[in-house]
């Protein structure tokens, strides 16, 4: 039993020392990480905002208040969906060694 254990010992470190060079190879890495992960947090903690700012946008056009407003309210909700689920991409993904660009939203973040 001693044997099969300091077996699997061996093939653990194994397996470590052969996936970690990849993981450390890229100078970047832990910078790109921190950014990729701060935009994501950024777009989760900003993406209600979304809702005032679009309606806003959206009081200075043409035509009805009613209408715009109600345009605006409803075009606010789908921003903030995609910048939430952005958000989330980004934060998640940002573990993950490779160049993850995310969902284009515009701004890049509200904040």
């Amino acid at each position: 039993m001693q044997r099969k254990s300091q077996w699997k010992a061996v093939l653990l470190g194994v397996l470590f020392l052969s996936g970690a060079p990849r993981l450390w190879a890229g100078d970047g890495y832990f910078a790109k990480n921190r950014s990729t992960f701060a935009r994501g947090f950024k777009n989760i903690v900003g993406a209600p905002l979304e809702i005032p700012v679009t309606m806003g946008h959206y009081s200075r056009g043409d035509g009805r208040p009613v209408i715009r407003e109600m345009a605006g309210f409803f075009d606010g909700v789908f921003r903030m969906v995609s910048r939430e689920v952005n958000g989330l991409f980004d934060a998640v993904m940002s573990f993950v060694p490779g160049e993850q660009d995310g969902y284009p939203v515009q701004p890049e973040t509200l904040f």
